[in-house]
């Protein structure tokens, strides 16, 4: 007759070390690098979209494109006329100009008279005029004032705005027309 044999099941035991306590701390660094890598692909979320070629809010608009563009213009013209006089010109289009800091352009240029825009068209005073000119007085910067002139307006109540706006001192730039198209 055959022997018959008999088997012991084994159950799988928890291992000694592991208690509630290192199972939740575990659980709670999964859970914080989780959160740190959401927070960082969050964080270059633009940067990586651009990377991976997807649409971005980032689009250089004309205004960008054309500033670029003129910046390389400028700085060719400058680096073709060095030893010349430079100077600038501003209206409240540059906002609110800190004239103790022109003083050099791109750290090599040397800003040494500024046309400050007065009046444009026969009823319009720059905003910033006012500001503009005595800012430039007192960080001694050589002035001069322009009109920005309107073909399709009245010239003489345009240059009456311009002698009731701008008084000339001593020194100052004479005025200058600003004709575009």
């Amino acid at each position: 007759m055959a022997r018959k044999t008999t088997y012991r099941k084994t159950y799988a035991r928890k291992p000694a070390g592991r208690s509630f306590l290192s199972r939740l701390f575990r659980s709670f660094l999964l859970i914080l690098f989780g959160l740190l890598f959401i927070g960082i692909i969050y964080h270059y979320r633009k940067g990586l979209a651009y990377y991976l070629g997807f649409k971005t809010e980032r689009v250089l608009d004309e205004d960008e494109v054309d500033k670029h563009l003129s910046d390389v213009r400028n700085i060719r013209v400058l680096e073709n006329h060095k030893g010349k006089v430079i100077g600038i010109d501003v209206s409240e289009f540059q906002g609110k100009v800190d004239w103790e800091e022109v003083e050099i352009l791109d750290e090599k240029y040397p800003v040494q008279f500024v046309f400050i825009r007065a009046t444009a068209g026969n009823d319009r005073v720059d905003r910033q005029f006012k500001r503009n000119w005595e800012g430039a007085k007192e960080n001694k910067i050589m002035r001069g004032a322009y009109h920005y002139y309107r073909p399709n307006e009245n010239s003489i109540e345009q240059a009456d705005l311009f002698i009731k706006t701008v008084k000339l001192q001593k020194g100052d730039l004479p005025p200058v027309l600003d004709i575009e198209k």
